[in-house]
């Protein structure tokens, strides 16, 4: 039994280093892919009438990021209690 609980362990492990990694890899490009997009937007809507400034604050992008982080912490939550849930067993046995 204890083998079979380690399994679980290590494998929510990996899920949750899996599901952080990525989240932090998405952080910066996600960023640079929202803020070029942005400025393009800004530049093709803007008109002799109007234009629409592009305004970068660093709170604004601190906010987005916690609100990333919060969220893969929560689905990672959600990860866990379904690894610990699995039956390895039934698991090994299915086929593709």
């Amino acid at each position: 039994m204890f083998l079979v609980s380690q399994r679980l362990i290590e494998t929510g492990y990996v899920l949750l280093g899996e599901l952080s990694i990525l989240a932090i890899l998405a952080l910066p490009i996600g960023s640079i892919i929202g803020y070029l997009l942005w400025s393009y937007l800004a530049g093709a809507l803007s008109t002799d009438l109007y234009q629409i400034p592009v305004i970068y604050k660093e709170s604004g992008l601190g906010i987005a990021a916690l609100i990333i982080l919060l969220s893969t912490v929560v689905s990672g939550a959600f990860v866990q209690r379904d690894v610990s849930k699995l039956d390895i067993a039934s698991a090994l046995k299915t086929g593709e």
